[in-house]
Formats: structure tokens, C-alpha cells, sequence
């Protein structure tokens, strides 16, 4: 859960629970991330799946990046 000024919004009795749940969330994120590297150790040896790694990372940046231009481009 991402904590911005979106979480002013929250009068003061439930700013405790949008902490709560942002560290909820955050700890559950991580330990999913730990346990998906573990599962993925042995695998990441192989050079198809850096490959295929970095395509996802390529793709993700740019559809950012067109979603960003075409963002700039609205009147």
C-alpha cells in the first residue's frame, strides 16, 4: 500500500488503521517476494530466464514511458 497524501483523507481515529494496514501490507509484500526468490534460486542459473527477466523489465519501462508521453500529450 502506497502512503501519501491520499492517507490525509483519514480523520484521526482511522489513521491507525490505514498505518496498520500499510504495514500489513508491506511485510506481507516482502515475505511473498522472499519466498517467490527462494523458489526461483536454482532457475535463475539459466541464461533464458535473465533473458526473459529482462524483456518483462524492458516491456514494463516501456509501457511507462508511452503512458507518461501520451499523458503529456492531453490538452
Amino acid at each position: 500500500m502506497l502512503i501519501g497524501t491520499a492517507s490525509l483523507a483519514y480523520a484521526r481515529p482511522d489513521n491507525a488503521v490505514v498505518g496498520l494496514g500499510a504495514a500489513a501490507s508491506s511485510a506481507l509484500w516482502f515475505v511473498a517476494l522472499g519466498l517467490a526468490m527462494w523458489s526461483l534460486g536454482s532457475r535463475l542459473k539459466a541464461p533464458w530466464v535473465w533473458r526473459a527477466l529482462d524483456g518483462l523489465v524492458a516491456l514494463m519501462m516501456w509501457s511507462a514511458a508511452l503512458w507518461l508521453a501520451a499523458g503529456l500529450l492531453q490538452p
